[in-house]
């Protein structure tokens, strides 16, 4: 019987099978009734011929701990004899119970139990204190500790000793559900640091990668619900040694999600490195006469596109009627794009609004070819991995072998698209202008910071010229019709 189970929705069965084979726990995710909880059987070939005596139950979460909720349920089925489904709402537990209509009326409402009735099951007559070991050997509060994972209701360490700042720790359910997980990624450390000399990041660094906001869909996509521990030295050992839990020390995860999810992450931007290389080299190109202006102004093909953009905007394609001056401007800034912008961590044209920007460099580059993934998408995923990189050489793995976790994410993907030189450009350029007195006036006449970073007013004169250098203020003032006007005009002087 299968059951639409929507986003940000789970169920799980008890009882019936478990996660994986090295897990103990018999609670499997799942989206449907499966027939042999119905009959009473069970999945495996050592209790399939044996039937649960108990009644099928259903509950929904409605205690904040979904770890919680699933070792009250786990305790219930092997305390009845019986299995059982869990209904849970991964991001609201007052709302465990939506999304599951179908479900819920085969069954009968009548017929869902709320966990949070049946918490005592897994009280004991010695209640568990924050700081203290049970009989059965279960760690303290003062024994692990969060890296990444911490809920609002983590506290803070009191000592400021090596990188214990950068550590949550752990409440009386959070510890449970520490307990109760069948793998846990940790790093083991000695102080409130990570251990020397075994390879480990600090602490440090790692709480600054996952709160960089660059890499925030990336760390979300890397680890997820996964929480990472920081676990004494010597309990770490004892955990290891007692096979209760899968331990997974933190470099072997981050191994492994480097490999099967950001490889591909940025496998989309990944085939651009030549497009990058190519536009950084002639970007930065540069006739002789161009090299010592000792005013710093921009390269002629620079001042030329800056005029254009300064004059007419994004939209000089409608005014220019050169097919030539507009491919030119074209290429310019798919140019600037692949050399400067998709390096940037925020955005900072201010000339531009933010979408008529990122959806002109989108029709720029369906034209040659590129349509698979948009420009905004491109920068973001380019400085995620400028960012991710950095970490791993400069902070994560600066005193191991940082090259083995970048082999997991580097690629040698190229494809080749045609662009022009800048050489090309400038030559076009030349051979059209002198062809336009007007627009030759005005680069002969008007010296400007070419980059369109430096367009940061609608009124074209404020932009070609600097407070030092205008005649007075009403020679200066521009209105926006006036500007629109002078789009008009000055349009019909190019040919």
């Amino acid at each position: 019987m299968g059951q639409k189970v929507p986003a940000g929705k789970s169920l799980y069965v008890f009882n019936y099978r478990s996660a994986g084979y090295r897990s103990r726990r018999m609670v499997y995710l799942t989206d449907k009734l499966h027939h042999n909880t119905l009959t009473g059987k069970g999945e495996y070939y050592w209790n399939s011929n044996s039937r649960k005596t108990g009644q099928l139950s259903f509950f929904v979460c409605d205690i904040k701990s979904e770890e919680t909720a699933k070792k009250i349920v786990t305790r219930y089925c092997n305390e009845k004899d019986c299995f059982a489904y869990l209904m849970v709402d991964t991001k609201d537990v007052s709302k465990s119970d939506e999304g599951f209509d179908q479900l819920i009326a085969d069954v009968g409402s009548d017929k869902i139990m709320k966990v949070s009735d049946y918490k005592d099951l897994i009280k004991s007559n010695s209640p568990r204190k924050a700081g203290t070991r049970s009989s059965k050997g279960s760690v303290s509060d003062q024994d692990v500790f969060f890296i990444y994972g911490a809920s609002k209701d983590s506290g803070s360490l009191t000592v400021e000793y090596n990188d214990a700042p950068y550590l949550k720790t752990l409440t009386s359910d959070e510890l449970e559900a520490f307990d109760d997980s069948d793998e846990i990624v940790y790093i083991p450390i000695t102080r409130y640091a990570s251990n020397e000399g075994e390879g480990l990041p600090d602490i440090e660094s790692l709480h600054f990668m996952f709160n960089e906001p660059s890499l925030a869909d990336l760390v979300k996509e890397l680890f997820g619900k996964t929480k990472v521990y920081a676990i004494k030295s010597s309990i770490a050992k004892k955990m290891v040694e007692d096979g209760n839990h899968t331990m997974i020390p933190f470099n072997t995860f981050f191994k492994n999600k480097l490999k099967t999810i950001a490889k591909d992450h940025f496998k989309k931007v990944s085939c651009f490195n030549d497009v990058v290389e190519f536009c950084k080299k002639e970007f930065g190109d540069r006739e002789p006469s161009d090299r010592y202006y000792w005013n710093n102004y921009g390269d002629v093909l620079g001042q030329f596109c800056f005029h254009v953009l300064n004059f007419f905007g994004l939209d000089y394609g409608k005014f220019m009627k050169n097919d030539k001056l507009v491919k030119v401007v074209d290429n310019y800034l798919i140019m600037e794009f692949f050399s400067d912008t998709v390096h940037r961590h925020k955005y900072d044209i201010n000339g531009f609004k933010m979408a008529d920007y990122y959806a002109h460099i989108n029709s720029l580059l369906n034209n040659i070819g590129i349509d698979s993934i948009d420009a905004e998408d491109i920068k973001k995923t380019n400085v995620a991995y400028i960012q991710l990189t950095q970490f791993i050489v400069n902070r994560l793995y600066v005193k191991s072998d940082s090259k083995e976790y970048m082999d997991l994410i580097s690629s040698n993907d190229k494809t080749k698209y045609n662009l022009p030189k800048a050489s090309e450009l400038r030559k076009t350029m030349k051979a059209e202008v002198d062809n336009n007195p007007m627009l030759k006036y005005i680069m002969g006449t008007v010296s400007v910071k070419s980059g369109i970073r430096n367009l940061t007013s609608k009124n074209p004169i404020y932009n070609s010229t600097d407070s030092y250098n205008r005649t007075n203020d009403w020679a200066s003032k521009m209105s926006d019709d006036m500007v629109d006007l002078f789009k008009i005009q000055l349009s019909s002087l190019i040919k």
